[in-house]
């Protein structure tokens, strides 16, 4: 729908699909993802941590952004459980 409609309604829009642009330049993603590591070596960007979940509670986390329950700032999520984390399963998802 959004697509029809940049191209035929809407005559000053544009339509970017991040997975077609991936398809026909893949090295272009690969250049970003390097030059953001290159930043993050250097401690030049340093993002507002709002929210870390395990990957358990992904879905809880997705739902609480949903609904505007999390803080300015971007969720994290970790690959594993850390102490404060074990055994909140249906409690409110711990914020930094």
């Amino acid at each position: 729908y959004c697509r029809m409609r940049a191209r035929y309604v809407l005559s000053n829009t544009v339509y970017y699909d991040r997975m077609e642009r991936y398809d026909t330049a893949p090295n272009e993603y690969a250049q970003h993802f390097r030059y953001l590591c290159h930043l993050a070596a250097k401690d030049s960007i340093n993002p507002l941590v709002s929210a870390r979940t395990p990957l358990n509670l992904v879905a809880a986390m997705q739902k609480a952004i949903e609904h505007g329950d999390t803080t300015y700032g971007v969720c994290i999520c970790t690959p594993w459980t850390t102490p404060t984390e074990e055994g909140s399963e249906g409690e409110e998802i711990e914020k930094s």
